[in-house]
Formats: C-alpha cells, structure tokens, sequence
C-alpha cells in the first residue's frame, strides 16, 4: 500500500466566513470548560465502583471473576449497544441538548446504585450509566471541531481529556473519604450529585454551532455507518489509529480499574491513603493530559505525522514503569513508577482522538467518534479488566500470592501494542495539517 501524499498545509487552517468565526474569542473557552466538566464528571461517575471494588467484595461475597464483570462487561456492553445509535443522533440533533440529558440520566443512575440491595441489582445500575454515557464524548467532540479549528483541534480535546483525570482525582479522594467514614452507598449517591448541575448549565449557556465551518472543505450528505466502517477501511492510517486507540483503551482502563485494589490487597495500605495517592496520580495525569495538548500544538503543530510520533512514544514510554510498579507489590510503594506512569498515560489522549476526529468530515464525526469510543470500550474497557480478573482468579487457585497485580502485568502487552500501531500509522496516515479524508462528497472551501 502506498503511502498517503501531504494533504494540508498551513494555509487549510484559516477558517473562512461568518460559519468559521462563530466559535472565536473567549466564549470557545468557556465551552471547552463545561465540555471538559462534563467528561470529568462522566469519569467520576464511571470509575466510582473501581474504588469501590474491595467492600462491594466483602458485602456481597463476589469473586474477582464478578468484580472484573461490574467493572467491564457490566458497563462495557451497553455502552457499546447504545454507542451506536446515540452516535448517529450527534449528527442529526441539537448537540447541547443531547450532552445534558445524557449527564441527568448517567448522573440519576449512579446515585440509584447506592440504594442496591444485591450485586445483580448493582450491575444493572452500572449497566444503565455505560448506556449513557456512550453518547458523552461523540456529542463533547463533535463539538469541540466546530469551536476550534484544525491546528487548535489536539490541544483542545487535550483539554477535553484533563477532564479524565479530574474525574478521577475528585472521585476516588472523595470516594475513599465518604466511604471510610459513611459507606460505599453513600458514596455512590453523592457521586450522582454533580452531573445533574452541569447539565443544566450546559443545556441553558452552551450555544449550538454551525457544523464544519472550521474546515478547509465543506462536508456534504448525509453518511450512514457502513460509510464510517468503509472510510475506515479504505484508509489504512485511519484504521491503524483506530487500533491503537483500542489497543491503548484495553491496557489502560483495565489497569486503572484494578490499581486501587492492588494497592489495597497487596501493598496493604488503608482506604484514606490509597484516596490520597490516587488523587495526586490524577494530578500527575491531568498534567499528562494538557503536557499532550501542549506537544500537540507546539511541537507537533497539528501536523499528522508529528501527532502520531507523540502517542506511539508516551505510550511506549510509559510501560516500564507500569511494571514497575505492578511487579513491586507486596513491598513498599515506589512513588516515582506510580507517577511516572500517571504522567505519561494519557499524553496521547488529545493527539489520538483529536486525529480520529479531525480525518472525519463534519457530516459523519458523531458517528466516527461513536464508533472509536465503542469499540474502544467494548474491548478496551470491558474485555481489559474482564481478563485481569480471569488471570487473578486463575493465579489465586495456583497459590500465587500476589495473583491481582501479576494478572494486572499481563495487560501491558496490549500497551505495547498501541504504541506500536501508532508508530506504524505514520507511513499510512496523510502527512501535514490533519484535514478531512475524502469521502467524494465535500467540496473545498473559497475564502469569504
């Protein structure tokens, strides 16, 4: 397969006309700042019961095998069923309204977890907020490419992806605090209180933009999904991107899912402790986060080729100490591998799905990203700690006493992997500023 030819230069990102400017000044920032609220409050909400994992254990007397299912599965798959359809609505309907009334039902639903009498009851709970949720990130980034333009496009969903990480911090510090002190169930209803406030804020301030007036080329028709599947597979970057994304999904989010319980079960530290160390990783990865905005727009300078170099490096980069880490149980916990890993985590967040976005053409983002993110958690999110649950439960049977963080280890691989893909994407994905893909529908733009 040939590689693809240089297809956007610099003079592509100057928006054109009234549509173009609609997203400038100051007020863009105010959006982004609500966009990235909303992700971090979809995270909170989303990783609550990871932190939760060890007295949902003890009160309901499940096995590793269970707990990787409410972690993974139990999420994972209506996310993925949801995704779909939710992502095809991006592209037909007000955006603002659609992200609000997705936080008030994500929201509602992890606070109705709280009051769960059985595990199974617990699982559909979760099950409703995977729901939800899928329809978070296509609407939040759908967004995000019509306020900011295609050079500002990495750093702003960088922007977007420090909201994960806040998330995290505030969820699993305030988890651990309430549940210390309250429970586990008091947590989970607290956890549903401020995505319900958010939403009102964005569906009554958040103005609806015009779609692809930021672009170099205007979008037309519109596309259904098997044109999504068939971009992606006549686009050999486009496909390893995605790959990686999903590959980098499945190490990550099962790792994360288990990391406080291996700091509980197998460093031994108390609930308060492993709140306060998982609210300063989180700290440590917000500034991975914006560091890969920063390289994005800095470095990289939107350009593809420089993009995909960040994410197949950080990623890379990050899995010594992953082990580290992992590896080191049963002894005292080094600090320096636990932040460095956090660190250099999410750097690619913002470069990576800022490139899936920005290949997409207006017309069909809310399913392109519907797509990524599903099949990114489908695999990632919900078949990631599902195997590290597997691999514990086997290891506990073979006496290995550290099974949970030996089993968490095997899941590198898959990091590996992404970063890998990353770094072969260069020779397939089109070179300098990331423009649309040409789909025979979208027309290029005349300046105003």
């Amino acid at each position: 397969m040939s590689v693809a030819p240089e297809v956007a230069s610099d003079q592509n990102e100057a928006p054109v006309g009234a549509a173009a400017r609609e997203g400038a000044g100051a007020y863009r920032w105010y959006v982004i700042a609500l966009l990235t609220a909303s992700y971090a409050t979809h995270t909170f909400d989303r990783n609550v019961v990871n932190t939760l994992v060890e007295p949902i254990k003890h009160e309901f007397h499940a096995s590793d095998s269970a707990l990787g299912f409410m972690t993974g599965l139990a999420y994972a798959a209506p996310f993925a069923l949801a995704g779909l359809p939710l992502g095809a609505l991006v592209d037909r309907v007000r955006r603002q309204r659609l992200l609000a009334g997705l936080l008030l039902v994500w929201s509602g639903m992890t606070a109705l977890g709280g009051v769960c009498q059985s595990f199974v009851a617990l699982l559909f709970s979760r099950a409703a907020v995977g729901a939800a949720e899928s329809g978070s990130p296509p609407t939040a980034l759908a967004l995000v490419s019509d306020y900011f333009p295609p050079r500002l496009r990495a750093f702003a969903t960088s922007i977007y992806y420090v909201g994960a990480p806040i998330g995290a911090v505030t969820g699993v510090y305030i988890t651990a605090l309430i549940t210390a002190e309250h429970g586990w169930r008091v947590a989970l209803f607290i956890a549903g209180v401020p995505g319900a406030l958010l939403a009102l804020l964005i569906f009554f301030t958040v103005r609806e933009p015009g779609r692809g007036g930021l672009d170099a080329v205007r979008s037309e028709g519109s596309p259904s999904f098997l044109s999504v599947f068939g971009l992606i597979g006549r686009n050999a970057g486009l496909f390893l991107i995605l790959a990686a994304l999903v590959a980098g999904a499945m190490a990550q989010v099962g790792i994360g899912a288990w990391m406080q319980a291996v700091l509980l079960r197998s460093y031994h530290l108390p609930m308060k402790e492993v709140g306060a160390l998982s609210g300063i990783s989180g700290a440590f990865s917000a500034a991975g986060a914006f560091l890969g905005g920063v390289l994005g727009n800095v470095v990289a300078k939107g350009r593809t080729e420089r993009l995909l170099v960040i994410c197949g490096v950080s990623i890379l980069a990050a899995i010594p100490f992953t082990l580290m880490v992992l590896l080191g149980a049963g002894g005292p916990l080094n600090l320096v591998p636990f932040f460095a890993t956090a660190l250099l985590n999410p750097v690619y967040y913002g470069p990576g799905f800022s490139l899936m976005l920005s290949l997409a053409p207006a017309t069909m983002r809310g399913r392109m990203m519907a797509v990524t993110l599903v099949v990114s958690n489908i695999l990632g999110a919900g078949i990631g700690p599902q195997i590290i649950g597997w691999i514990s439960d086997y290891l506990a049977t073979r006496h290995d006493p550290l099974a949970l963080p030996h089993a968490t280890a095997c899941l590198t691989v898959a990091g590996v992997t992404a970063g890998l893909l990353f770094l072969v994407a260069i020779a397939f994905a089109p070179r300098g500023l990331t423009q649309p893909l040409d789909t025979g529908t979208s027309k290029a733009r005349t300046p105003a």
